[in-house]
């Protein structure tokens, strides 16, 4: 988290308490307030991880570089991922099926798409962003969405 090249780690517990445990730290610290998901992504891009999380659908990022919650907007799902292979961490998200990507912190953009659910899939130096309505799946590379059929 903090760029001393030491693993680094946070973490909820059951009660949506938020710890960061800093490699060499004596214990853990517990930052304020209490989320319901947590993840790890420099969203700033500067090169020091950034803590995101939901509460509801309001998604909150503790940056590095400004040690308090801020409110980046309301989404009913974020997943991080690489999208364009550029090295950076960038979000996207849906609101009641309508799918978004993060062009700026707390600035989203629609993404073309209509989907129940979302993840990110690692296909070497960039992810792309997959999506399900039922059975058909849809990724989201390089800007254009392809479609698919499971199983």
């Amino acid at each position: 988290l903090n760029q001393d090249q030491w693993l680094d780690t946070a973490g909820l517990a059951a009660n949506g308490d938020i710890w960061e445990c800093l490699a060499g730290a004596p214990a853990c610290t517990k930052i304020p307030g209490q989320l319901q998901t947590l993840q790890i992504a420099d969203v700033d891009h500067d090169t020091i991880d950034d803590l995101i999380g939901q509460m509801g659908t309001g998604v909150f990022v503790f940056l590095s570089s400004s040690p308090q919650w801020h409110l980046l907007g309301y989404l009913d799902q974020v997943v991080i991922g690489r999208w364009y292979g550029d090295g950076f961490d960038y979000m996207a998200g849906i609101l009641q099926g309508y799918v978004y990507q993060d062009i700026g912190l707390g600035q989203w953009q629609f993404a073309n798409g209509f989907l129940q659910t979302i993840g990110v899939a690692d296909v070497g130096d960039r992810d792309i962003l997959l999506g399900w309505n039922g059975c058909w799946y849809y990724e989201l590379s390089f800007q254009q969405w392809t479609q698919g059929q499971c199983g």
